[in-house]
Formats: C-alpha cells, structure tokens, sequence
C-alpha cells in the first residue's frame, strides 16, 4: 500500500455532523537533477491540471 494512503487512513479526521464527499490532490514534485525555479514551475503546473 502506497504510504500516502497509509497515512491518510490513519489521519486524525475531525468529527462532522454529516457525511462528506470529498477529493484529496497530493502533488509530489522533486527532483535532483533540475533547479528549484524549475520545480516550482513543474508544481505550479502540476496543480492547475484536473484530478482524474
């Protein structure tokens, strides 16, 4: 199981009143072989595409 959804699943989530629908985007952006300018432009690219 991905880490990612290890840690969701074991998330302290705050008590609602009612059931929530909800989507979660988690974008990973890093690489070492180009420059932090370049990261943060993939990521802000990244986070302007639709979730699938």
């Amino acid at each position: 199981m991905p880490a990612t959804l290890q840690l969701i699943r074991k998330w302290h989530w705050p008590e609602q009143e009612q059931a929530t629908n909800l989507t979660m985007r988690f974008d990973y952006c890093f690489d070492k072989d180009v420059t932090r300018d370049e990261i943060i432009s993939h990521c802000i690219k990244q986070s302007k595409q639709l979730c699938s």
